[in-house]
């Protein structure tokens, strides 16, 4: 609901910096909460080390529901390639698009225009190579988007493994 409010109010550039603020905010409590109450023990030392390491693609194998908010729960300047049924939800859709996500129903030449102008800006982003969830452990074939953009943006692209104990 903020984010609705905001979006008209705010320039470009500060509502996505705010967009991706109010997103990492309350992820992170989100998480905060698994962990808390659920009983979900969640290792994040790893990413922690990303958050400062300037613009980069940020290419995570996708095993699970949890793998982007776990990811962007850290990330508090990433841009986040999403599902476009995600974007179009009335609770999520607001808040992603103030934070200027990238929705992946878009031609490629779109997504990776977007996704450099992105990466120019000082963003990370962070893009699921396989384009599905993961089936084949540890990961499935990779997308060649990721690469792509990368060479045009002229970032370096960091993979990221996510582990789960339990299905």
């Amino acid at each position: 609901p903020v984010a609705l409010v905001l979006r008209p109010l705010l320039p470009a550039r500060v509502g996505r910096t705010v967009g991706r603020h109010l997103i990492t905010g309350a992820l992170r409590a989100f998480v905060g909460v698994l962990t808390a109450f659920c009983g979900c023990r969640i290792e994040l030392s790893g990413l922690e080390a990303l958050r400062a390491a300037g613009p980069l693609v940020i290419a995570p194998n996708h095993p699970a529901l949890l793998d982007a908010i776990v990811l962007l729960s850290r990330l508090p300047d990433a841009v986040c390639v999403m599902k476009a049924s995600v974007m179009d939800n009335l609770l999520f859709g607001a808040v992603t698009r103030l934070a200027g996500y990238i929705r992946n129903d878009g031609q490629a030449t779109q997504i990776m225009g977007q996704s450099r102008d992105a990466l120019r800006g000082g963003a990370q982003l962070l893009l699921f190579p396989e384009g599905t969830r993961t089936t084949q452990a540890p990961v499935n074939a990779l997308q060649p988007i990721v690469a792509l953009i990368a060479k045009r943006a002229a970032v370096p692209v960091q993979t990221v493994f996510i582990e789960y104990s339990s299905p």
